[in-house]
């Protein structure tokens, strides 16, 4: 029994040292698998490189959940309430719904959600103005609402692809609209996540010291037991000893 808090804090250590590579790899691997999906036609190397990265996916799962399983203080048990995670290490698609909760989490933020719903309606009117204004020009390479749209992901994440440039006034327009709104949403969402991250390992190293704490009291709770035995050993009567008699 000593060694479960000990194996409790080895597993949330582990946890909070993989916790934000997990999450990367749970949101890459859905596009990994459509990617896969679409490329039926693509090169050779296209079609190799997704079923290698598809593959390493896998593999890194299946080892961060054998490595959780084995550090913790009761296995069976861990694997029956983390059962998500162990078919994630099958069907690596599953794992990204364990991190639905992850998401929620950050939007429900102060603030978070009502900046990105506004950024996302911002967006779209820009992305719906700027098909307007481009689809009938001559010269113009935003010809559709798709179009449109990927300009505006484009342009607000500040890749800058290039593929779709607006030609007319009004469609520049919004493009300078979208680089000041693409930048700071992603400033502050990336704030969120950071902080989000830094309270999740600030819990974790609280929970660490709790642990320690109790483990503490519990040896200190036995010393003092101990002392108490030894005390009422010396203060007890010798029964069966002969008595030293005084010299004459």
């Amino acid at each position: 029994m000593r060694e479960a808090p000990r194996e409790q804090a080895r597993l949330a250590r582990f946890e909070s040292a993989t916790s934000r590579a997990m999450v990367a790899l749970s949101l890459v691997v859905i596009p990994v698998y459509v990617a896969q999906a679409l490329a039926d036609d693509a090169d050779a190397w296209v079609t190799r490189s997704l079923s290698i990265s598809r593959l390493c996916i896998q593999v890194a799962m299946g080892i961060d959940v054998s490595i959780r399983t084995y550090l913790a203080p009761r296995r069976a048990a861990y694997l029956a309430t983390h059962k998500l995670d162990l078919l994630a290490a099958i069907v690596p698609p599953v794992r990204a719904a364990r991190e639905v909760a992850t998401l929620r989490s950050i939007l429900r933020r102060p603030g978070v959600a009502r900046f990105t719903a506004f950024g996302l309606i911002v967006i779209s009117g820009c992305a719906l103005v700027v098909y307007a204004s481009e689809h009938d020009r001559d010269g113009a390479s935003i010809q559709s609402v798709g179009d449109a749209f990927w300009w505006a992901a484009v342009t607000t994440t500040t890749v800058g692809y290039g593929d779709e440039i607006p030609v007319t006034g009004q469609g520049r327009a919004m493009a300078v609209l979208l680089m000041f709104l693409g930048v700071a949403l992603l400033a502050v969402l990336t704030a969120h996540i950071a902080a989000y991250f830094v309270d999740d390992g600030r819990e974790s190293g609280s929970t660490e010291l709790l642990n320690r704490l109790d483990r503490l009291d519990a040896t200190l709770a036995l010393v003092e037991t101990q002392l108490r035995q030894l005390a009422t050993a010396d203060q007890a009567p010798t029964i069966g000893l002969p008595r030293s008699e005084d010299p004459q």
